[in-house]
């Protein structure tokens, strides 16, 4: 976004007017631009779910919660280095926040000097990290932080406790594989929570973040107990 801005003060640099109003418009088609793109690329899905989300009947046999704290870490490091496959987006709008940091710095060596650049850069820089840092954990607050999975004998069913909402369900026996995720992002560290993964055979959205999300308990405590109770109970639904 920054290369139209340059262009234009390059092309005015000489000029007797004001380039504001060049500066008005690009800026102008670079929003509505983008709005437009991500309405279109975050449409809702078609074909998510092969049924309704209905609210699920009868007791769950078991449930799986996340850790709340595990959640924040988790959301305090996404914040900051958001992971590379799953959110490239946050990615970009971090690198160009601190280039905006950058550039505005440059602007004040020439208005105040640059001793007080120095300091006022490094104060910018400091609430960006901080502001990078609460919004992730508001985003995976809201995100997981009530998030519970309820196994039923013939499905695995995520349910937003905050929202009274199923999030996404799974039948079990269309669950090939059950594995615990490991790593910087899905076990965040000074917990004893990770994420454990799905292999579903049933998926009709293929695009991210929709498959990933339903196709992983995030954070949940005792990973690899949850893992080894899923494939109990997928080979008992199985033989059953």
């Amino acid at each position: 976004m920054a290369l139209p801005i340059v262009a234009v003060d390059t092309v005015h640099a000489g000029a007797d007017f004001d380039p504001s109003t060049g500066f008005t418009a690009i800026a102008v088609v670079l929003v509505v631009g983008r709005i437009a793109y991500e309405i279109c690329r975050d449409s809702p899905p078609t074909g998510a779910d092969s049924f309704e989300l209905s609210e699920p009947t009868g007791r769950p046999s078991e449930r799986f919660r996340t850790d709340r704290r595990a959640v924040q870490i988790a959301g305090a490091i996404d914040g900051v280095i958001p992971h590379i496959e799953w959110e490239m987006l946050n990615i970009f709008s971090r690198v160009a926040a601190l280039f905006l940091v950058a550039i505005l710095g440059f602007v004040g060596a020439f208005i105040v000097g640059p001793t007080a650049t120095v300091v006022g850069i490094g104060v910018a820089l400091v609430v960006a990290v901080m502001s990078f840092v609460l919004m992730g954990i508001i985003h995976f607050e809201l995100a997981f932080g009530a998030m519970e999975y309820w196994l039923y004998d013939d499905e695995l069913v995520a349910y937003d406790t905050r929202l009274n909402a199923v999030q996404w369900r799974v039948p079990l026996d269309a669950i090939r594989d059950v594995s615990v995720k490991r790593g910087f992002w899905a076990e965040p560290p000074g917990t004893n929570a990770a994420t454990v993964t799905l292999e579903r055979s049933d998926l009709a959205v293929k695009q991210s973040p929709y498959e990933f999300y339903r196709q992983t308990l995030l954070y949940v405590n005792t990973p690899e107990r949850v893992a080894n109770r899923l494939r109990h109970q997928i080979r008992h639904g199985n033989k059953s």
